[in-house]
């Protein structure tokens, strides 16, 4: 899997280098070819994990915890006053303040009309794949 990893990574320096089309599908396909390595290592993996449960449930929950995703709240930020807030209720009312002072209200009423109305259209593009490759 490293050797495959490291192949890529050189067949992308290649690329880089050169921006040919033939070296940008010789990195494409390695990195599919990769891509795929890594995930059936990964699902190996789990699956010895689950295998080995009931022997070594410390393994498993410890990949468990070192994948799982915590969701936290919000930051603390800074209020008017210098001090931060403590609470997420705090911190939501600061963000409040904010963006009410950033943003303009539209007075009620009518909205006015556009005067003029500008009737311009777009001739056609043409690019070759030579056009594309070369930025």
């Amino acid at each position: 899997m490293r050797k495959s990893i490291k192949t890529k990574y050189s067949l992308y320096k290649r690329y880089r280098k050169s921006r040919t089309y033939q070296d940008y599908e010789s990195y494409k396909k390695q990195s599919n070819k990769t891509r795929k390595t890594v995930r059936e290592a990964q699902a190996r993996h789990e699956q010895k994990l689950m295998k080995e449960f009931k022997n070594k449930p410390k393994a498993f929950y410890g990949y468990v915890g070192q994948n799982q995703k915590v969701k936290v709240g919000v930051q603390q930020l800074k209020k008017e006053d210098g001090s931060l807030t403590d609470t997420d209720e705090e911190a939501a009312e600061v963000l409040s303040n904010f963006f009410q002072s950033v943003f303009t209200k539209e007075p009620d009423g009518e909205v006015p009309e556009l005067q003029q109305v500008i009737d311009c259209k777009l001739g056609d593009i043409e690019f070759t794949q030579q056009d594309v490759w070369r930025n």
